[in-house]
């Protein structure tokens, strides 16, 4: 009986722990493009992952299911790009430069200048027409969309974060830091929220995805990824 009590126990660890063990299966080799391509982001725009490749310089498309692939920009259009963003069929690229404009037809243009006030950029974000340049300190500018241009800058945070290194828009801004910290923002301010209840610690977090239809945030930490509800922490 304790024998059968231990199986049923472990086979049902994972519903009692909140943790789940599965495989992740490949769904598309990078290398069969360019050997040393590695994916810093990914977009899902409609039934194609857009990726930008930090070290070769390149943004693909790889379509799903047939996993047919294009090049959107090279680095002779991108040189220097940090992060990306997407609204309606353009593309937006964060680089040392400023944020470039990719449009459907692969013309590029320069759609922000770089400002020196945003000092270290990190990543960009497009949420209800306006995009938002996060820099390393944890300070957040917000530039309107007009229709045709960006512009009318403002310094969205009234409060800098902190050591940062990405963020996600829901409604709320959240922004993840070095030291495994998750901050949320509401019209430029903090709001109390706590990550509760994890089984272990966060140790390496790089990355955070959530939306406005999900309830959840995920991070990925050192070889998992962590569920969080938006409304409670746990």
């Amino acid at each position: 009986k304790l024998k059968e009590l231990k199986q049923k126990i472990d086979g049902e660890a994972g519903v009692l722990l909140g943790k789940i063990t599965e495989e992740p299966e490949v769904f598309f080799d990078l290398s069969i493009i360019r050997s040393d391509a590695k994916g810093k982001e990914i977009f899902l725009q409609g039934s194609k992952l857009i990726v930008l490749d930090r070290e070769s310089q390149r943004l693909l498309s790889i379509s799903s299911p047939g996993k047919e692939t294009s090049v959107i920009g090279g680095k002779e259009k991108l040189s220097s790009a940090r992060s990306l963003s997407i609204l309606s069929s353009r593309y937006f690229i964060l680089t040392d430069d400023g944020v470039k404009k990719i449009s459907r037809d692969g013309s590029v243009e320069t759609e922000i200048e770089n400002d020196s006030d945003w000092n270290n950029t990190v990543k960009i974000a497009i949420f209800s027409s306006n995009l938002y340049i996060l820099n390393s300190e944890g300070e957040i500018w917000r530039y309107t969309d007009s229709g045709s241009a960006f512009g009318n800058k403002t310094k969205w945070s009234k409060k800098a974060s902190g050591e940062a290194i990405d963020f996600v828009i829901d409604g709320y801004v959240w922004v993840l830091g070095k030291s495994n910290s998750l901050k949320r923002f509401s019209r430029g301010e903090f709001t109390n929220f706590q990550i509760k209840n994890l089984e272990q610690p966060l140790k390496n977090s790089l990355s955070l995805y959530t939306d406005e239809l999900l309830e959840s945030i995920y991070l990925l930490d050192k070889g998992r990824i962590v569920e969080v509800n938006k409304q409670t922490g746990e």
